[in-house]
């Protein structure tokens, strides 16, 4: 029993079947929790959708899709501004009461 791949179905929906259009506030809430980075906020949206097939599931999944990245981010950006804050005050004893350098 041969099968011919022109013919037969795959057993699974194609995807204009079970495409759902993401709202635009969602495209907007998803970009905005995202921070820059390899996977954009379109891929996570198009997954979370092909995976669950419906918006309220997708964004039910949302907050765990987003926490890895955004605390990643978060914690890279927290040590930027910690050693910004370490090199300023290398330089607090050699600053007068007026604010300028002595």
């Amino acid at each position: 029993m041969e099968i011919d791949p022109g013919k037969t179905n795959s057993g699974g929906p194609i995807r204009t079947q079970t495409y759902v259009n993401p709202p635009n506030w969602l495209v907007r809430a998803v970009r905005a929790l995202i921070p820059p980075g390899p996977g954009s906020a379109n891929e996570i949206i198009d997954v979370l959708l092909e995976t669950h097939g419906s918006v309220p599931q997708a964004v039910l999944r949302l907050p765990a899709v987003v926490a890895v990245p955004a605390l990643g981010w978060a914690r890279e950006v927290f040590y930027w501004k910690m050693a910004v804050a370490q090199f300023a005050i290398l330089f607090l004893p050699f600053v007068d009461r007026a604010g300028s350098f002595t």
